[in-house]
């Protein structure tokens, strides 16, 4: 009896050791523990082969589990669906390791467990194989990480920035420092900050706005903590050109504001210009309030970024409008013009903007408080001035100032030559020709050093040659940069036309250019004959030349016998082949008698083109015979009448004789 209970105990040791190698023999993995080190925050990922070892059964309906207490990182893995007996299986293990888990190693152990079918009879699921460990082990290290988040100023003296502590450690103390073109104060300093925690801050200017540049300010803030770990962070605080004035309910815009070029090598598109362009600021102002807004000014600045001012403002430019009102709901479209003006650029500082603001007066407001107040917009548009090495002559003039010049006449040419590089140039750099065939200009003028962004003034002399056709010349002034002068040696700017440093001077020559032609016909006496008369003559004067011509008469050697002449015309033009009537009246003398004559002078301008003799025949004065003739008549009249009156008286003394007798 015994010896059967003996046999039975070892049967049952048999089939358990049996199936206890049954189940450790149906499946492998490789490999069967894995070690890594990875971040917080961060992942990792390897690959596990499982293996079937069995020779009739088949595995799956795979399961996965966390035996381990822990959970200090995230396992995902692949299903690898069913692995057919003596094969095996290759899957992916991803572990995810959270933000702000704490430096350390960490173990966990996960147990593959797959069930188990026959090959030879698919019904026949005897069962799991039992379950397979996998041990992972995670080497997480220590972080201590702060950082600061936030938004810039916005126009605005207040802002917000947060402080987080993203490392996996606490962190204590901590505090905050500034530094820049501002100063601010902080809502909160000297705290600690748990791993994953934040913060929040306040930040306040403490300086005064108006004492700041135009334009980005900017200041760094520090965060440090008792660890040694730190970070720091730029903030801007934008300084409006509209200054302490409100745009009221933000009633008051600028729109379509764009720069364009008017004169220069600029180009608008590329908002790229240079020294002495002449560019023109377009812009539409609209008031979409319910009030009107009057007294409008406008003001400009054309702002060195680099040298935080303004080297350019409205009174250096041309504003189409200014002082005006626009009315609730209405605009106005605006200009601003100017030219770059070297003399106040700085040298190699080539980034700008152009502001403007317009600031009016709120008028005829529904909410009474909002009357009379100060309303304004600002905008800026930003652009280069670029300082490539480029020579530009300007203010080119002529003395004396005229509209035309006469040939054989001398003129002065002045003018300026600026280098608008920002390269200081030496004599030998720079060589300014000028030049025109028809006027025989062929003239190198000496210009010597010339700094960047500085001018120099030229001067020529020449005369306008005697014989040439009237018309329009053009003078070229051309910069060279090598004393050989040729044409690859002009200067040449960098923009899209590639346009050369070549000039034009236009010069209209007009009169005493030909030699005038007069003729005169038609000489004849009208009226006079003795002396102490008025001898008048008359005279036809032709223009034989080619061109209009203006005449100027003058009467010579007639002293001798004449007092005075008068003109019934003197000065007078003609066009080519026409006539003028000319009519002269010369005062003779008493007691002169003969032939007597006088010169006929015919200027054009200050050149006599033609002299003519004109005789003249006087007969001695007859006034003395006749007026002893009447003289005599007289004598005779008044004896007779004497006569004829004694007569009288006696007859009536006679006659009162008889009367008495």
């Amino acid at each position: 009896m015994e010896f059967k209970k003996t046999i039975l105990v070892l049967a049952s040791i048999f089939t358990l050791v049996l199936m206890a190698s049954s189940v450790s023999a149906g499946i492998s993995l490789y490999p069967d523990n894995y070690e890594a080190n990875i971040s917080h925050g961060d992942s990792d990922s390897f690959e596990l082969k499982i293996e079937n070892t069995y020779e009739n059964w088949s595995l799956f309906n795979f399961s996965i589990e966390n035996t381990s207490s822990l959970d200090n990182f995230d396992i995902i893995w692949e299903n690898p669906g069913s692995i057919n007996p003596k094969t095996n299986e290759s899957i992916n293990i991803d572990i995810s390791v959270p933000k702000q888990t704490s430096g350390g190693t960490y173990t966990e152990k996960i147990e593959i467990n797959p069930m188990r079918k026959n090959v030879s009879n698919s019904s026949d699921t005897n069962g799991f194989p039992g379950p397979k460990e996998l041990e992972i082990t995670i080497n997480i290290p220590e972080d201590k990480d702060l950082s600061i988040s936030g938004t810039n100023f916005n126009g605005n003296k207040e802002t917000q920035i947060t402080i987080i502590n993203n490392g996996n450690e606490d962190l204590s103390n901590i505090n905050l420092t500034s530094s820049g073109d501002f100063d601010v104060n902080f809502s909160e300093d000297n705290f600690d900050l748990t791993l994953g925690d934040s913060k929040d801050i306040e930040l306040t200017i403490t300086s005064e706005t108006d004492d700041l540049d135009l334009g980005a300010n900017e200041i760094t803030i520090k965060v440090n903590s008792s660890e040694g770990i730190s970070d720091e962070k730029e903030l801007t605080y934008e300084k409006s050109f509209l200054g302490e004035t409100e745009n009221i309910k933000d009633d008051f815009e600028i729109d379509d504001f764009e720069i364009t070029i008017d004169e220069g090598f600029g180009d608008e598109d590329d908002e790229k210009f240079f020294p002495l362009d002449k560019i023109i600021a377009e812009f539409n102002l609209e008031n979409k309030g319910d009030w009107d807004v009057e007294d409008i000014e406008i003001e400009a600045c054309l702002y060195d970024i680099n040298e935080k001012e303004c080297v350019m403002d409205e009174d250096d430019m041309e504003l189409s409008e200014d002082k005006f009102d626009i009315d609730e709901n209405e605009d106005k479209d605006l200009e601003i013009s100017f030219r770059i003006n070297p003399d106040e650029l700085n040298i190699g500082n080539e980034d700008f903007r152009l502001y403007v603001k317009a600031i009016g007066e709120i008028d005829n407001a529904d909410d009474e408080s909002y009357d009379e107040k100060e309303t304004g917009v600002s905008d800026y548009e930003s652009f280069k001035i670029n300082q490539d090495e480029f020579l530009i002559v300007d203010e080119l003039e002529i003395n004396p100032e005229k509209e035309n010049y006469a040939c054989d006449s001398e003129i002065t040419i002045r003018g300026k030559l600026w280098n608008i590089g920002n390269e200081d140039l030496e004599e030998d750099e720079v060589y300014l020709g000028s030049y025109n065939k028809d006027l025989g200009i062929s003239e190198v003028i000496d210009i010597g050093d010339l700094d960047a962004l500085e001018s120099t003034d030229f001067e020529l002399t020449l005369n306008i040659p005697e014989e040439i056709d009237e018309k329009v010349y053009r003078i070229d002034f051309v910069v060279y940069d090598d004393e050989d002068m040729n044409d690859n040696d002009v200067y040449e700017i960098d923009n899209d036309d590639e346009d050369k440093a070549i000039y034009t001077l236009p010069l209209e020559v007009e009169g005493s250019c030909t030699t005038p032609e007069v003729d005169l016909s038609g000489t004849s006496l009208v009226s006079g004959e003795y002396s102490g008369e008025t001898f008048v003559i008359n005279t036809t004067i032709s223009n034989a030349g080619n061109s209009d011509t203006d005449y100027t008469l003058s009467v010579t050697d007639y002293s001798d016998w004449a007092d005075s002449v008068e003109y019934n015309k003197q000065t007078f033009s003609l066009e080519s082949g026409q006539e003028g009537k000319i009519q002269l009246k010369l005062k003779s003398k008493q007691d002169v008698s003969g032939d007597k004559s006088f010169n006929l002078e015919i200027y054009s301008g200050n050149e006599l083109i033609k002299k003519q003799p004109i005789q003249v025949s006087i007969k001695e004065d007859s006034s003395f015979i006749d007026f002893e003739f009447s003289n005599l008549v007289k004598i005779l009249s008044g004896a007779i009448g004497i006569l004829l009156i004694v007569i009288i008286i006696v007859l009536l003394v006679k006659l009162s004789r008889r009367k008495k007798e």
